[in-house]
C-alpha cells in the first residue's frame, strides 16, 4: 500500500514539473513542438541593433604602410640646337635659313623653294649634312660650282698672292664692275658674276641697285646682303 502511494506521488511530481516547464515556455513566447517534431534549439540573435565599426589604425602604422608623398618632377624639355645656313645659286629663294642640328642639304633646298629650271641638281649631294655657317651653292647647268661652295664643304679660303682680286674700298658699280670685283660680293660667286655681266650686256645698264634681283638666282636675301656694297649708276 505504501509502495503504491509513493509511486502515485512520484507521478504527480513529474506531472507538476512538466506543467511548470510548459507554462515557462508559454510565458517566454515559445510554443512547444508537437511530439515527434525536431526543434532547433539554437538561440536566435537579434541583429537589428548591430553596428559594424571600421577599425581605426594608428597614425604611425599608416605612415609605415603608405609611402611618403612624392613631389612630381617637372618634365625636361630637350634643347634643340639651331644652325644657320646660307643657300644661293640656282634656287627659287636664296637666303640664310635656320635649321635644327642634324639637318641635310635636302632640307635647305626645300626651304629655299627648290631648284630653278636652269639648276644643275645632279651635282648636289642632297644627303650631305649641314653645318652652322655653311654656304650651299647650287650651280647652273653648264657652269661648275666655284671651289669651296660644294654642299658639305667649308667656305673657300680667299686666294693670296698676285692672282687675288683686290677688295674694293667702296661700293661696286654694277654697270662697270669686272667679274673679279663682282666675285668679292658675299653670295656672288663666279657663276652669278657671269650672269650679272650677261644681263647688263643684253638688257643695258642697271638703273638702280635693286635691279640686280632681275638676274636669275639673285633674290631678296642675297640683295639684302649686298645692297650696301653695290651702286647703279
Amino acid at each position: 500500500m505504501e509502495r503504491a502511494a509513493m509511486h502515485y506521488l512520484r507521478r504527480l511530481l513529474a506531472l507538476g514539473l512538466a506543467l511548470a516547464g510548459g507554462l515557462s515556455l508559454v510565458a517566454c513566447g515559445v510554443t512547444p513542438a508537437p511530439r515527434g517534431v525536431q526543434v532547433n534549439t539554437t538561440p536566435r540573435i537579434d541583429y537589428s541593433n548591430f553596428t559594424l565599426e571600421t577599425p581605426t589604425l594608428p597614425v604611425n602604422l599608416i605612415q609605415t604602410i603608405l609611402p611618403p608623398t612624392m613631389t612630381p618632377v617637372a618634365a625636361v624639355t630637350p634643347t634643340i640646337k639651331k644652325i644657320a645656313v646660307y643657300i644661293n645659286g640656282a634656287v627659287e629663294k636664296p637666303g640664310v635659313y635656320s635649321f635644327a642640328e642634324g639637318s641635310r642639304v635636302v632640307d635647305a633646298l626645300q626651304m629655299a623653294g627648290g631648284f630653278l629650271p636652269s639648276a644643275d641638281g645632279d651635282s648636289i649631294n642632297q644627303a650631305a649634312p649641314l653645318r652652322d655657317g655653311q654656304q650651299v651653292y647650287v650651280p647652273f647647268k653648264g657652269t661648275p660650282a666655284p671651289p669651296g661652295l660644294q654642299p658639305g664643304a667649308p667656305p673657300a679660303a680667299q686666294p693670296t698672292g698676285s692672282s687675288a682680286a683686290p677688295v674694293p674700298s667702296g661700293p661696286i658699280n654694277l654697270n662697270t664692275a669686272t667679274k673679279a670685283e663682282l666675285d668679292t660680293l658675299p653670295g656672288i660667286g663666279p657663276a652669278l658674276a657671269d650672269r650679272i655681266i650677261e644681263y647688263r650686256q643684253k638688257n643695258g645698264p642697271f638703273q638702280r641697285p635693286e635691279d640686280i634681283k632681275k638676274v636669275s638666282g639673285i633674290g631678296d636675301k642675297v640683295y639684302e646682303n649686298i645692297k650696301d656694297r653695290i651702286t647703279a649708276p
